[in-house]
């Protein structure tokens, strides 16, 4: 998805960007970086597909790339 239709999906779901924020303990301009592809952090990938309700993989198409920073914790 193009960071254009991920905005109009939170927007017509009625989700603000500093919703998904705060529950991720992170400014409102870190969940607009990761929409618009300026951030690459799996993260906060999966937490805003979570709330389209899509796998990641299908909302952004660097997700795959993002995986390898993502490390579960041990």
């Amino acid at each position: 998805m193009d960071p254009i239709d991920i905005q109009y999906e939170l927007r017509k779901r009625n989700i603000l960007q500093s919703q998904i924020a705060e529950e991720a303990g992170v400014s409102a301009v870190s969940i607009s970086k990761v929409i618009r592809g300026k951030l690459g952090s799996a993260r906060l990938m999966e937490i805003i597909s979570r709330k389209l309700g899509k796998d990641p993989r299908e909302v952004f198409e660097n997700y795959r790339d993002k995986q390898v920073m993502h490390k579960p914790a041990s």
